[in-house]
């Protein structure tokens, strides 16, 4: 049970992090779209993927 929880605790965190950057991507596109960019880039690499600790 302990396993199950930690990640769950893992995932949720990420996809925490995901949505706000995804905020973030919204509100900057406009006004500073290199920021916008860089934030797009960051959510769609690989090691933005959840993974075991």
């Amino acid at each position: 049970m302990r396993i199950a929880r930690d990640l769950h605790d893992v995932v949720a965190h990420h996809l925490a992090l995901a949505n706000l950057q995804a905020t973030a991507v919204g509100r900057f596109v406009r006004n500073r779209p290199d920021e916008a960019e860089r934030l797009l880039a960051e959510l769609s690499s690989p090691a933005h993927s959840p993974s075991p600790r």
